[in-house]
């Protein structure tokens, strides 16, 4: 038997991320790959919101998928000011974050 797919998401969670990221997280044993690991980066929201939103989609989904953060600016340093983005979901949804490595390093 060949060895199973193994896939990394890096994620800024927004809703079409989202939707993708529940399938890779309820679909591994059906298609037969591993979801090795999610990372995280800023979006349309900070990344710390972010990170929140993919926990609290892992806890939904009942995966034990690792999530570490990313950047949370883009190369010129700017931060994302979203305001009232839909994104927000979860704003008071109590969540540990993940721990902050360096993705690289996990890859």
């Amino acid at each position: 038997m060949a060895p199973k797919r193994r896939i990394i998401i890096d994620t800024d969670a927004g809703v079409d991320d989202a939707v993708a990221l529940a399938m890779a997280m309820t679909l591994e044993s059906k298609y037969d790959y591993e979801l090795s690991l999610i990372t995280t980066c800023h979006g349309n929201v900070g990344v710390d919101q972010v990170n929140r939103n993919v926990v609290a989609l892992r806890s939904a989904c009942r995966s034990a998928t690792p999530i570490v953060s990313g950047a949370a600016s883009n190369l010129r340093g700017e931060t994302p000011d979203a305001g009232q983005c839909a994104c927000s979901a979860y704003p008071h949804h109590p969540v540990s974050l993940p721990a902050p490595v360096h993705s690289v390093n996990l890859i």
